[in-house]
Parts: C-alpha cells; structure tokens; sequence
C-alpha cells in the first residue's frame, strides 16, 4: 500500500487488472485564414471502453469511528462497456484588424485563442455494488409501489471515472517576433469529475455495514502566466532563451465532494490548495 501525505486513505494495488479494450473514431474539420494563420476547427469523437479501469473506495469496516486510516483506494476493472461522445470547439484570431497605423505591428502580435470540451461520458453501475446500496438503504415504498426491486436513488450509471462533463481553455498571447518576446496568460477550467467510486462493505456473514458514496473533485479553474524572451549578447555566436512561468496564478481552492445526486446538500470531504509552480530557464541555441 501507498499513503499520500494529508489523504487520510490507503492506495493498493490490484495484480488482477487487465487491459481495457477501447475502439476509438475521431475526426476534425478547421479553416485556417488570414496571414497570421487564424483557425476555427470542429472536432468530434467517439469511444467505447470494455471492462473500463477505474478506482473504488472501500472503508474500514473495523472502524467504524473511522479514526486515522480508514478507507482504501484500488483499482478494478468494471464489468461493462464504457461510451465516450464529445465534440470540441477551437478558436483564434490575431488583431490585426485593430485599425490604428501607429500600432499595427504591436496589435499584429497580440491573438487571443481558446477551445471547449464536451464530454458525454457514462458506465452502467456494476450489478453487486446496486445490490449492496440496496441492502443496505432498503426499498422505499415509492420504489415498492411502483414495482421496483432496487434502491432507485442510486441511479444504475453513472459518470466515468476520470471524465470530465467539460473542459475549457482561453488564452490572450503576445507574440513578437522581431523583438523575440513571447507572452501568454491562460485560464483552464474543469467541471467536475469522478475521483473515486463508492462502494458497499461486507460484514463477516455478507451483510453490509456501510457505504461510500461516489467522490468527486469538484469544479475548478486557475490561471497561468508564462513567458519567454531571445537574445544575443555581443560577441558570443548563437541565440539565448529565457523563459519564466507561473503556474495556478490565483491558486484557487480545490474540493473533493461527494456524488450531489446521492446527498440532499453538498458535502464536501475536504478542501485544499495545491500551491503556485514557479519555473525559470535559461537556454542557449548554437547553430553550425
């Protein structure tokens, strides 16, 4: 087992694992334009993953205070086809139609650019773990009235692992050639995404004594700053680069929360920030 420092929960392995099967079709239409090759480009893409491998959550059933340690993080693979369907949408434009003659060359350098994500990505629940939130929350007499045999608020699919509903991306770039000065300042954002999968624990004679619920991290978004500078100091042949960025400008606040359609409220396991990265290079480049 492994431990993440500030992560109250075991990692372990599992030598079970096999390789998923994915059939993958994709395909991608653009229109580049203009002298500053400015783009618009749509892409598409479909995916079907058997036997998906995704991380589940165990809790301790000896602890039931749950103090110290008391859940477990592995991997398995679920026993279902996995269907990924998204469309993406890319943008950029220079603005050299900015009508000011003083300063054409200065706007010629500016583009502003961005693309966003759609992802329809779902899994069928594998059928134990429906059986065991069912054990353990019962039949309601709605579910019993209408017919039904299972606990029908834990919905029989379910996000996939790792995917995302959407991502997106923006960025404002200025980008002079003749002066050799990059500059881009970016912002990424993310809905939220499933980081681990509940699931129900066994007593000694196959009862179930708890549940955990479908973790997600929640939406977020952060902003970075990067850039970057050529040069050529007097007498010494070739071209030095530096360049700089920082990474999580704002450092915003990252959650991890619980499945919100399994909770009345929102129910936040913790909450933490993951800090500013800060980079510094400098490169030579020496052409014979």
């Amino acid at each position: 087992p492994s431990l993440e420092i500030g992560i109250d929960e075991l990692t372990i392995g599992n030598p079970q694992l096999k390789t998923s099967d994915v059939t993958n079709v994709d395909g991608r239409v653009e229109w580049v334009f203009g002298e500053f090759s400015d783009l618009v480009a749509l892409s598409g893409f479909y995916k079907a993953i058997q036997d998906p491998i995704e991380s589940i959550l165990l809790r301790d059933p000896s602890n039931r205070g749950c103090s110290g340690i008391c859940q477990f993080r592995t991997y398995t693979n679920t026993p279902a086809t996995a269907r990924l369907r998204g469309l993406e949408l890319e943008a950029r434009k220079t603005l050299d139609f900015v009508p000011l003659d003083l300063l054409s060359g200065f706007f010629e350098a500016i583009s502003i650019g961005g693309n966003f994500t759609y992802i329809d990505a779902e899994v069928k629940r594998n059928p134990f773990v429906v059986s065991q939130f069912t054990g353990f929350f019962g039949i309601t007499d709605a579910d019993r009235a209408a017919g039904l045999e299972r606990f029908t608020y834990y919905k029989s699919e379910r996000r996939l692992f790792g995917q995302p509903t959407w991502i997106g991306n923006a960025d404002v770039t200025f980008d002079h050639d003749s002066s050799g000065t990059k500059l881009t300042l970016s912002i990424f954002a993310i809905s939220e995404v499933l980081d681990a999968v509940g699931a129900g624990n066994l007593s000694s004679n196959n009862g179930i004594t708890s549940v955990t619920l479908d973790r997600y991290v929640d939406a977020y978004y952060q902003l970075d700053l990067t850039g970057s500078k050529t040069f050529a100091l007097p007498g010494v042949p070739g071209e030095f680069a530096f360049k700089a960025s920082i990474k999580n400008l704002t450092d915003t606040t990252r959650k991890v929360i619980y499945d919100q359609r399994q909770t009345v409220d929102d129910v936040r396991e913790r909450s933490f920030r993951v800090g500013r990265d800060y980079s510094f290079a400098i490169g030579y480049t020496f052409t014979y």
